[in-house]
């Protein structure tokens, strides 16, 4: 992606993301995103504009996101903070999340730390203490 000029390299960010790697908690297993640290996101920077094509690697620049359209898949806008994130859109997961509590679905701004939350996605610190419900800073591991 980076040789083709779809994407740019932060250097900062793959030091940050190290740095997060390596302050994981060790009694939770790294599968999926739901651990993923954050700042890994941000060290390939897409350059794919909304309309772009956005297959294989699922990148877009930033504003958009990757949706697949029939046997395509196009980056499409995110869905501002109050829309509806019903169906085939997403939210900016940077800095929000699709809350499945309201009717219709709605994109909501996550959580700062102490914060109600039932999953990582609804909190500004990507995650929540199961034991208390509530947005916290990730454990480090001892």
């Amino acid at each position: 992606e980076i040789g083709e000029g779809k994407a740019t390299f932060d250097g900062a960010a793959a030091a940050e993301c190290i740095a997060q790697v390596e302050a994981l908690d060790c009694t939770v297993p790294f599968i999926g995103s739901a651990n993923f640290p954050p700042r890994c996101e941000d060290v390939l920077i897409s350059t794919v504009p909304v309309g772009g094509i956005c297959y294989p690697a699922l990148l877009c620049a930033p504003g958009g996101v990757c949706s697949f359209q029939g046997q395509s898949a196009f980056c499409v806008a995110v869905v501002p903070l109050g829309a509806d994130c019903s169906g085939d859109v997403t939210c900016d997961s940077a800095t929000a999340f699709c809350d499945e509590t309201f009717e219709g679905r709605r994109c909501v701004t996550r959580g700062p730390d102490g914060s109600s939350c039932v999953g990582d996605s609804w909190c500004a610190s990507e995650y929540c203490d199961q034991t208390t419900s509530q947005c916290a800073q990730r454990p480090v591991c001892e």
